[in-house]
């Protein structure tokens, strides 16, 4: 039958770790339907270094990269933390910006600022839901 416009269904909440929470850049799962929708929530991170600094990263392209590439992880699970905190198993709608200044003497220091933002849902399978996707 499926649910139809004001019907009510339940639908029981479970601790989950970051591991279990669904991410997307989309505003859909395939083969799930969103229940609930929480505020956006936002994180940042970021990390300065100096060029040639032997204990510090060099401001290479692969180097700058790679450590892009590590802020990006790190705000994505600061982002699953939030996500689990609003009792939500997903988040959706997830974006990055990167940011990154160049300053001091010869533009010798390097910020680099990873914001991540998404919106926490509650997402059931369309099957165990009973929902009928359509479209």
């Amino acid at each position: 039958r499926g649910l139809k416009k004001d019907d009510t269904f339940t639908f029981t909440h479970t601790d989950l770790g970051t591991d279990k929470v669904f991410t997307s850049t989309l505003s859909s799962i395939p083969g799930m339907d969103v229940v609930q929708f929480k505020p956006m929530i936002w994180t940042s991170v970021s990390s300065a270094f100096v060029k040639g600094s032997a204990d510090q990263h060099s401001t290479t392209t692969t180097t700058t990269g790679t450590a892009v590439e590590k802020l990006k992880r790190e705000a994505r699970e600061k982002m699953l933390e939030q996500v689990v905190e609003h009792e939500c198993n997903a988040c959706l709608g997830m974006t990055f910006n990167v940011t990154t200044d160049s300053s001091g003497e010869s533009r010798n220091n390097k910020l680099v600022i990873v914001t991540a933002h998404g919106t926490p849902c509650v997402v059931v399978s369309t099957s165990k839901a009973g929902f009928h996707a359509t479209g």
